[in-house]
């Protein structure tokens, strides 16, 4: 478990910080930070007289008011499951975390970004015990995780994920449209061999786009051999170990589909080392869009997926569940947008 903290005090380093009420105050930090967010202290004449302090050195009024007001720490917890990189924060959320962090902080809100790879407890305790307002659940996250923070009466909004809790709220990208308006493209450039590489079909989001290639190729009549359907993780390797098995069968594909950049670009290596030529002998287009897929020589064809968006939607809707909101929209459902570059004619 990975855990990162980011201070609402950093938004603007001209504030008066806490070191500063605690050096006038003759106490420390800790102390100083017990008081503001809540929590008892041993002398009820120590914690009168930093509220005093803060208040006349304009410590943050906001956090403060909520502080005393409201007994809330100003903080949010954001949980990212990684299921095959569990050393940090997966470069296809990133996007979405600096998000939900840049919003929390224009809120005035302190963040505690952890990720989770093979269980999920510590993770979970980590931000109970630190008493967060509320949780963003990023990607597959069990359902004992939302079961911890309801029975604590802790808001969360789901990520990329969701639930069979209809009280709580979830934002993902249409990934059944982006990828029947995708495969549906390649078809009538002409193509029929389609070689379709998908994630695990147990993720909602690579069950999702499974379904948009079945229903792009269902209504335009293809019958996709068993061999051009091809399952594994969503990353590279996979990519390329899949479409390089199939080409040194013979029975080249004249395209492909990848339900992520980073399946695509893997294959983009398979084809490059066969000897044939992107898109003059086979046509390629990714999913996600990440940074890499633009730089990428021929430049790769994808689905634009708006990650920046949805982190914005998400710490939005947290707030307004922090604050008490009970008519929050719970179906949130992000557009996708087709992105032709030089994979594709």
């Amino acid at each position: 478990m990975t855990v990162i903290e980011y201070s609402a005090e950093w938004s603007n380093p001209m504030k008066v910080t806490m070191n500063d009420i605690a050096k006038a105050a003759g106490v420390s930090r800790t102390t100083v930070s017990r008081v503001l967010s809540g929590k008892a202290v041993h002398q009820e004449e120590t914690r009168q007289r930093i509220l005093k302090l803060a208040e006349e050195m304009n410590y943050s009024p906001d956090l403060l008011a909520r502080a005393v007001k409201t007994k809330k720490t100003g903080n949010i917890g954001v949980i990212v499951h990684n299921e095959h990189d569990r050393q940090g924060v997966n470069s296809l959320h990133i996007p979405i975390v600096e998000a939900i962090l840049e919003e929390a902080k224009q809120n005035n809100y302190g963040s505690f970004v952890l990720t989770d790879g093979e269980t999920e407890t510590p993770t979970v305790r980590t931000l109970i015990d630190r008493r967060v307002d509320g949780v963003i659940l990023i990607s597959t996250v069990g359902t004992s995780v939302l079961r911890r923070f309801q029975e604590r009466q802790i808001p969360v909004v789901l990520v990329n994920n969701v639930s069979n809790h209809p009280e709580v709220p979830y934002i993902v990208f249409d990934e059944f449209q982006g990828v029947y308006e995708g495969v549906k493209r390649i078809i009538h450039n002409g193509h029929q061999r389609i070689l379709y590489l998908g994630g695990p079909l147990t993720a909602r989001w690579s069950l999702k786009r499974y379904e948009g290639y079945i229903a792009a190729t269902t209504e335009l009549g293809l019958k996709p051999e068993p061999e051009l359907i091809q399952f594994g993780p969503s990353t590279y390797l996979t990519g390329y170990e899949k479409t390089k098995s199939l080409l040194s069968s013979g029975r080249f594909p004249s395209a492909v589909f990848a339900a992520s950049d980073m399946m695509a670009i893997g294959a983009m290596r398979a084809i490059y080392e066969a000897g044939l030529k992107i898109p003059d002998d086979i046509e390629i287009m990714g999913f996600d869009d990440i940074e890499a897929a633009a730089l990428m020589i021929p430049a790769l064809s994808t689905i634009y997926a708006p990650k920046a968006e949805m982190g914005v939607k998400a710490f939005q809707i947290l707030n307004e569940l922090m604050a008490g909101r009970t008519d929050v929209s719970a179906e949130n459902v992000l557009p996708t947008k087709l992105m032709i570059r030089e994979t594709c004619k």
